[in-house]
């Protein structure tokens, strides 16, 4: 098992500006409920690189395209889908480098071994046998965008867009919040590929992710215009008033300038930063996805893509759906693609600790905390397990089952339009499986393999000899073609995998989507919303039983209600077809009198069977109520679902998430950034703030509420 070190951040600059006399916190809990420990006086270096690039293999490529004689046939004539494929292979690498003279010498960056310093998902961290061989080398800075800001390459400009022209291959990367809408030619970006025809895309880069490029691949050229979002539509950054997480992610509006991008060229100051990164797609990856998007495959496509930690999965998973979902659109007909994120550590369409089956016809252009994760109109959940994070490892029987059920839902779609548009019977599906690393890692993608079936599997690297040759054994006739890995990045990651995974939930409880599809993000902390407030009387309960996830702690008095309180549940939902749900004995805890499920022969709680159960949304208990015996709940799930489901199939687990810390601290940023700006905060007094304890720069620990129990460990 490899050894994890702390990622040392004291060479990183700290943006955000915060006052010398501020206090730092603990959240504490007067159990195991162990509550993760943060510091306000401390904040997390903002952030000062690019996570998740992609480093193309360069190749040598002619001066001159196959589709260079496109130029001579008649204006107007639209490219065919082949052709537009051939550019996009052909052209792939073009534009990332530049015959400018640089710097002598060369700007040396200190290797990273992501290994080491990055919380993944893969315990055993085997390395591929490609990344092995990775060396460091000097590091030489190479311009981000190849388009360069001339007066005929900007047609116009206003306060609300900017009108650009590009030339054949053509690249420009943008950093910040905008739409995008094609005028004439073909364009690509993270292997969506759009036309005139194509929709306006909304479009989300941060600094946590590669930036994806806006890439001309039309050799008679492109016209595109680039939409700023206005002042209310940009929401995403002020949740950088609950959660130094969220500093700096985007850019910075310049003096007098609203805008919600910038363009990362040579004369702005942004893309001087030798830390921001482009998103590079390998040639072979390329090639790969064009040959399974060409429609000459055997339907359904059911693509599994396998690989070791930190190889890529999750980055081919989306170039193959933005490409798979493009393509059809340049033949003015929708389609739908579906997606099985069964990765509860690294989940991109769903929320931590679940695994879901989810169905889009829209690219995923932004990352998973500036998406909705919920339903909306492009993009439905159609079913959600909750397995807990590690859940692949405690309990695989368990999860497998769930993938099957979500299978079999997938196999069911074609049955009708349940979801609010076409689906069609071949519908293709991408599954992006867990790290696999060495012994039950391995074991499980083969598995897996046996449990999906698919059509293609998707190797990023090579596992052990044996191991491929399990794999291979499972996958019977199917080929298991090698693709070379995610390379190694020599750039720290600006935020760990445990770090993404509070921005996504911290994401999901601020929230809320209109009508039309549009995502708006509350900036005002989670203390000042009502919460719901949830009976457990006996006779008058609004849900059957607490779930515990693993082994349930010996019972004291007022145990539950110190284990519950402050923590985040899995809201789950038993079908009506379980008939012997009700039957379930369940227990009350000593002293609080909380309804929970005991433990089953095996010494922990039985997981519910995966085809008559499912999770519809997470919740924080903010509070309980001994006295009145009710739970104080806060959920983005709107009342009117919630009470559409009988209380007696309503059950509420713990232990499938990671403790809230960011929930804890939220008043504590918003009074500091209040403070700052000289206004009056909304969030509630210091002293009234639960786990949480005040820490004196010189002597320690000094006052607090809860102090007298303080414990570092969590049962879940």
């Amino acid at each position: 098992m490899s050894k994890k070190r702390k990622a040392d951040t004291s060479s990183l600059p700290i943006q955000r500006k915060r006052s010398p006399n501020a206090i730092s916190v603990e959240p504490l809990s007067a159990f195991a409920a162990a509550r993760a420990k943060s510091q306000v006086g401390k904040p997390i270096p903002a952030p000062s690189g690019i996570v998740g690039g992609e480093f193309a293999t360069l190749v040598p490529i002619s001066p001159k395209h196959p589709l260079d004689k496109e130029k001579k046939k008649k204006k107007g004539k639209k490219l065919s889908i082949d052709a537009a494929r051939l550019h996009l292979e052909n052209g792939l690498n073009d534009q990332v480098r530049c015959t400018r003279d640089y710097e002598s010498p060369p700007e040396l960056n200190e290797f990273w071994d992501p290994s080491l310093d990055y919380e993944s998902d893969d315990s055993g961290g085997e390395r591929t046998k490609q990344a092995a061989k990775d060396i460091a080398l000097p590091t030489q800075r190479y311009p981000l965008s190849t388009w360069k800001e001339t007066e005929t390459n900007v047609i116009a400009r206003s306060s609300k867009s900017e009108h650009l022209k590009f030339a054949y291959g053509e690249s420009l990367v943008i950093l910040g919040q905008f739409k995008l809408k094609i005028h004439e030619g073909l364009v690509s970006i993270a292997g969506t590929i759009l036309t005139s025809a194509s929709k306006e895309q909304v479009i989300v880069t941060t600094r946590i992710k590669a930036l994806p490029a806006v890439k001309c691949i039309s050799s008679t050229g492109a016209e595109i215009e680039v939409f700023h979002f206005t002042p209310v539509q940009q929401t995403l950054q002020h949740l950088d008033r609950l959660s130094p997480l969220f500093s700096d992610i985007l850019p910075k509006s310049k003096t007098g300038n609203q805008g919600s991008f910038i363009k990362l060229v040579d004369d702005d100051e942004e893309a001087k930063d030798n830390s921001l990164q482009a998103l590079e797609i390998p040639a072979t990856w390329q090639q790969t996805i064009n040959n399974l998007c060409d429609g000459t495959q055997m339907r359904p496509v059911i693509v599994q893509v396998c690989g070791a930690s930190n190889s890529g999965k999750a980055t081919f998973s989306q170039l193959l759906l933005n490409n798979w979902l493009s393509i059809p659109s340049m033949q003015k007909r929708e389609v739908a693609v579906a997606v099985l994120d069964i990765n509860p550590n690294k989940s991109e369409h769903s929320l931590p600790g679940q695994i879901s089956l989810v169905v889009t016809r829209v690219p995923t252009l932004s990352p998973a905390c500036a998406r909705p994760q919920s339903n909306y109109l492009e993009t439905k959940i159609i079913r959600s397990h909750a397995i807990g994070l590690d859940g692949f490892r405690e309990n695989r029987e368990h999860y497998l089952e769930a993938v099957k059920d979500l299978l079999n839902c997938y196999k069911c779609l074609s049955e009708g339009d349940t979801l609010g548009f076409d689906i069609s019977p071949d519908l293709p599906l991408i599954i992006a499986c867990p790290a696999w690393y060495q012994g039950s890692g391995m074991d499980l993608n083969v598995s897996l393999t046996q449990v999906i079936r698919p059509s293609h599997i998707i190797c990023l690297g090579e596992s052990s000899p044996k191991a491929m040759g399990a794999l291979q054994n499972a996958a019977g006739v199917i080929p298991l073609p090698i693709l070379q890995p995610q390379p190694y990045q020599t750039i720290r990651p600006t935020r760990t995998l445990s770090e993404l995974r509070d921005m996504q939930l911290l994401s999901y409880f601020h929230s809320n989507l209109y009508e039309e599809g549009a995502i708006h993000w509350e900036e005002n902390p989670l203390t000042t919303r009502k919460p719901y407030i949830v009976s457990y009387k006996r006779g008058e309960s609004d849900f059957a039983a607490i779930f515990i996830f693993g082994e349930v702690p010996v019972m004291y008095p007022n145990m539950l209600s110190t284990l519950l309180n402050g923590s985040l549940v899995s809201i789950i939902v038993m079908s009506e077809k379980d008939t012997k749900f009700i039957d379930l004995k369940t227990y009350r805890g000593e002293g609080d009198s909380i309804p929970y499920f005991p433990t089953g022969p095996k010494g922990y709680t039985t997981p519910f069977n995966p085809s008559t159960s499912s999770v519809i949304g997470v919740a924080l208990i903010r509070s309980i109520d001994a006295e009145a015996q009710t739970l104080h709940i806060l959920t983005p799930i709107s009342m009117d679902v919630l009470a559409r489901i009988p209380k007696e199939r309503l059950v509420l687990a713990f232990g499938a998430l990671e403790c809230p810390g960011w929930a804890y601290t939220e008043d504590l940023y918003y009074r500091e950034w209040a403070k700052g700006k000289g206004e009056k905060s909304k969030g509630a007094e210091f002293k009234t703030l639960p786990w949480v304890e005040e820490v004196g720069e010189e002597s320690g620990r000094v006052s607090g509420v809860a102090m007298q129990a303080w414990k570092a460990r969590r049962f879940q």
